[in-house]
């Protein structure tokens, strides 16, 4: 990678799990500009003067883990945070009122609410006997012609 070109931290000395291998790698340096990181590798990245260094020496660095079946709906805003905290930067919504989660996925993408990614599946959809009928939030599929509508 060539010289860094605008302000960006770089993190040192970090031991990293990242799943690709079964061991720990010592000393990795990780770049971060903006939102994304642009480079991880074992040893030091060139960095320039406006750049901020934090040494991880001590620490552990994993990937964000990511949570496959949440319901934003059934959550106060105050639990976003806290999936950021678990360490979970990635989730997926399973169903729900699909306004009220496309409007969660909304606040989370433009920063009015902090918490994780969230990927949306869309409406809860289930039949006749289900464990979780709720008008607005499941659509209940009684025949056949209503699932070949879905």
């Amino acid at each position: 990678m060539s010289a860094i070109k605008s302000a960006a931290t770089v993190f040192t000395n970090a031991r990293l799990i990242d799943g690709l291998t079964d061991q720990p790698v010592n000393g990795v340096s990780i770049l971060v500009q903006g939102e994304r990181i642009d480079d991880v590798k074992q040893g030091d990245i060139s960095a320039g003067k406006d750049v901020t260094v934090v040494d991880l020496s001590g620490k552990t660095v994993v990937p964000g883990l990511i949570d496959t079946h949440i319901h934003t709906v059934m959550m106060d805003s105050e639990c976003f945070p806290l999936f950021l905290a678990a360490g979970v930067t990635t989730a997926r919504d399973v169903g729900g009122r699909l306004d009220l989660v496309l409007q969660n996925r909304e606040d989370l993408n433009s920063g009015k609410k902090l918490g994780p990614r969230l990927f949306v599946c869309g409406p809860l959809l289930d039949g006749p006997g289900a464990s979780f009928e709720s008008p607005g939030f499941t659509i209940m599929l009684d025949r056949v012609p209503s699932v070949e509508a879905v």
